[in-house]
């Protein structure tokens, strides 16, 4: 039986589930009607039921898998880098030492991530968020692969925020077998009725478990060292066990150990709102529309029959039927006549099925494949689709905050702990140092893309006037407006000499220039002395 602390912790879970109650329609209804793969959070079907009876027309279904192949494709991709670390502190990555560090660790991350469920995961993550329009990433230590992450269900978790409107609460819910229960905490952990189910081996029998996880300061649950700023208790539910909820394990965090991003959020709510919840009306008026112009064309192709009495067998219908009747009788024709055109249901319906499309933004990224494929320019890209992707920007930033930020955060923290050590040795400079994370990918680029152009143009409008005005490019910092363009563009900061490479070589370009100057002034004053030398033997004077 539950005491204190720990009781407190798991009552809390109440409240969390009356703030969810609201949502579980909502996510039934698009499990129903656009992700039938996912988990029911209202309905119970028995695993390998049918769950696509709602669907008739599978362009939501479609657009949102495009969505998520298309974050996935162009924010995250596995193909190449996608981000690098810097310092808030421009100067120090003037260093060798820092730049080598930094490019280091991204180098190993980048290869933990290929080697460990990261993509897999990722994939599944940005379905979650453009379906659900919130996702929840577990990212844990791994004996094998260094980092374990795992997307979790809508509808298996529930969330609460802090002050600052960042999650930092999160209740897991969910089924475990017996088997893995033991894999993961041990025999000794279990309670006595867990203990039975393995003894009489029922391992794939299952148990509810809640993981619940929570900063120190809201609750101390006791048992847990001080240094983890976050702890963490899994629970056997009520129910499950004669004597009521049971503690598994308790232990602590040194980071959020779940990433939950919401694709946007109304003020006083904390799940997520965005393409899959806002065009339900859509999603749903279209399969409604599809069935109604399904049955109008089974009616026009197999009509219902008017049969006149006389016939002596059964009515067959199908080809090569025989049927007898009477001499007399009249033959069998159709009940009425199937009239109507529907072609403006079709035009109806492509137009609401391009409506879904352009919500879950497959219009953008079919423009940026025509990007990376080198079939169009930045400029015509942003041309063409620079409003949605200021549309998109408040997503993409929520993104960076609340996801990919809070992962390769914590990633970085189970990394530099690892011992004996994965990532090479911090340099003193970078001691209490902040980092700062630098998108690389193609969509982060093409958000930056109207930066670049800005700053260009402004600098074609300078160099336009100093041909009236020369002194007006003095107000030009060459260096500083290079290097904001290579952040701005992306590029591999390797490519870009340190500023001592820099002064080296303007250093020996000076000097080249100044040996080049000696020469053509020994030259001009040899011709100058030859030129006199001939003057006075011819007697000229010299004024």
């Amino acid at each position: 039986m539950l005491e204190g602390p720990e009781k407190r912790v798991f009552d809390r879970l109440k409240d969390l589930d009356q703030d969810f109650s609201s949502w579980e329609q909502r996510g039934q209804d698009i499990i129903d009607y656009l992700i039938p793969s996912r988990t029911d959070i209202i309905s119970r079907r028995q695993p390998g039921a049918q769950k696509t009876q709602h669907i008739n027309d599978t362009t939501p279904t479609d657009a949102l898998n495009k969505c998520a192949a298309g974050f996935m494709g162009y924010h995250t991709t596995q193909s190449s880098p996608w981000f690098s670390l810097a310092t808030q502190n421009r100067e120090l990555m003037e260093f060798p030492e820092v730049k080598f560090y930094l490019q280091e660790v991204v180098r190993v991350m980048q290869g933990v991530f290929n080697s460990s469920t990261f993509y897999s995961q990722m994939h599944e993550y940005y379905i979650e968020l453009a379906g659900f329009n919130t996702a929840c990433m577990w990212i844990a230590e791994d004996p094998a692969n260094f980092l374990y992450f795992k997307s979790i269900p809508f509808g298996r978790y529930r969330i609460a925020e802090n002050y600052r409107g960042l999650v930092d609460v999160v209740y897991r819910v969910y089924p475990e077998t017996a088997r893995n229960l033991e894999t993961e905490f041990g025999r000794d952990a279990l309670p006595d009725e867990v203990k039975r189910v393995l003894e009489d081996n029922k391992y794939e029998e299952k148990f509810e478990i809640v993981h619940a996880v929570w900063p120190r300061t809201d609750v101390d649950i006791g048992g847990i060292p001080e240094i983890f700023p976050f702890q963490s208790a899994y629970y056997l539910k009520a129910g499950m066990t004669a004597g009521g909820e049971h503690v598994i394990e308790k232990t602590g965090f040194f980071e959020f150990p779940y990433a939950v991003a919401r694709w946007s959020k109304d003020s006083g709510e904390k799940y997520g709102r965005g393409p899959g919840i806002d065009n339900m009306p859509d999603i749903k008026t279209l399969q409604k529309q599809d069935k109604a112009i399904l049955k109008a064309d089974q009616k026009r192709v197999d009509p219902p029959l008017d049969i006149p009495p006389g016939y002596r067998t059964a009515i067959r219908t199908g080809p090569a039927g025989l049927n007898f009747r009477a001499k007399g009788t009249e033959s069998i024709s159709a009940l009425h006549e199937i009239t109507g055109d529907t072609s403006a249901a079709n035009v109806s319906i492509k137009e609401r099925q391009d409506r879904v499309k352009k919500a879950f933004f497959n219009d953008v990224f079919m423009m940026l494949q025509n990007l990376t494929t080198g079939r169009m320019t930045i400029p015509e890209l942003m041309e063409r689709i620079g409003e949605k992707l200021t549309i998109l920007g408040p997503v993409i930033g929520r993104l960076h905050h609340e996801a990919t930020g809070p992962i390769i955060g914590r990633s970085y923290g189970i990394l530099s702990r690892q011992f004996p050590p994965v990532l090479p040795e911090l340099p003193e400079a970078l001691v209490d140092q902040d980092f700062e994370i630098v998108y690389l990918s193609q969509l982060s680029k093409a958000q930056r893309a109207s930066e670049v152009r800005t700053n260009m143009e402004a600098v074609n409008m300078i160099f336009a006037v100093a041909e009236r005005i020369p002194e007006i490019v003095d107000n030009i910092n060459g260096d500083e407006f290079a290097k904001d363009l290579w952040d701005l563009t992306g590029v591999n900061q390797k490519l870009l000499n340190d500023p001592r490479a820099v002064q080296a070589i303007r250093e020996q370009r000076a000097e080249q220039q100044a040996i080049e100057q000696q020469k053509a002034d020994m030259l001009l004053a040899a011709e100058v002395a030859s030129k006199a030398g001939g003057a006075l033997g011819q007697g000229v004077g010299l004024q």
